[in-house]
C-alpha cells in the first residue's frame, strides 16, 4: 500500500547549533570591486583551512575569502558535531587494511590541525575527545558488522573495547542496544562555533 505525504513540517531554516551561540554580527558584505592576491571560494572547513595554509605560506598576499551565506549556517555549522579519527568500513583484505591505515593517517592529521587550532585560537566550541560507541541493536547485527569492525581494528592495532548489552548499560544508561564498539579518538564540539572561531582567527 503506498501513501503520499500531503503535509511537511515547516523549515524556518534554523541552525540547532547556531541557536544555542550568541549572536554573531556577520562581516559587511563586499561592495564594489576588490583587487586581492588570492580569493577563496567559500568559508566552510575547506576554504578557511586553505586561507589559513595560504596566510601562513604568503604572510605578505592579500587573501579575501567569500561565501553567499552567513558563517557557521550552512553545511559545515550544521553537521552531527564530531570528528572521527577511524574508518567505518571493513578491511578484510591486507590491501583493505593498509588502505584504513592510510585513511586513519589522514583523519588524525585533519583532526589534530582542528585541535591545535582550537587551542592556539582559544576557539569556545566544547571541544571535548570523548570517544564514540559504534552500536548494533541485535546480535545478529552485532556478528555481521561490529565483529568484523573489532577484527579491523584489531589489524590496524587501534584501541578498542567490545562491550555486551550488559557493560554498555552501565556505560551509557540503555539496554537497548545488543552490543557496541567503543574506540576512543572521536572529538565533539559545537561546528557552528568551531566555524565562527576558525572564521573570526584567520591571520
Amino acid at each position: 500500500m503506498s501513501r503520499s505525504v500531503h503535509r511537511l513540517p515547516a523549515d524556518d531554516r534554523t541552525n540547532g547549533w547556531s541557536a544555542l551561540l550568541g549572536a554573531r554580527q556577520p562581516k559587511a558584505p563586499l561592495q564594489g570591486d576588490v583587487a586581492v592576491d588570492w580569493v577563496i571560494v567559500g568559508a566552510g572547513y575547506a576554504g578557511l583551512a586553505a586561507a589559513r595554509q595560504l596566510a601562513q605560506q604568503q604572510p605578505d598576499a592579500s587573501i579575501a575569502v567569500v561565501d553567499a551565506g552567513v558563517v557557521g549556517e550552512n553545511a559545515s555549522g550544521r553537521n552531527s558535531g564530531f570528528a572521527i579519527d577511524l574508518p567505518h568500513s571493513s578491511a578484510p583484505s591486507d590491501a583493505a587494511v593498509e588502505a584504513g591505515r592510510r585513511v586513519i593517517r589522514v583523519n588524525r592529521f585533519a583532526v589534530d590541525a582542528l585541535e591545535r587550532a582550537v587551542t592556539e585560537h582559544g576557539i569556545s566550541c566544547g571541544w571535548q575527545k570523548r570517544g564514540r560507541y559504534h552500536v548494533a541493536v541485535t546480535e545478529e547485527v552485532a556478528q555481521k558488522s561490529l565483529k568484523p569492525y573489532a577484527r579491523n581494528l584489531d589489524a590496524w592495532q587501534e584501541s578498542h573495547e567490545y562491550l555486551d548489552r550488559d557493560a554498555l548499560r552501565q556505560r551509557i544508561g540503555t539496554d537497548y542496544y545488543a552490543a557496541a564498539v567503543y574506540t576512543p579518538g572521536t572529538r565533539l564540539m559545537n561546528p557552528a562555533a568551531l566555524v565562527r572561531g576558525l572564521a573570526d582567527s584567520l591571520p
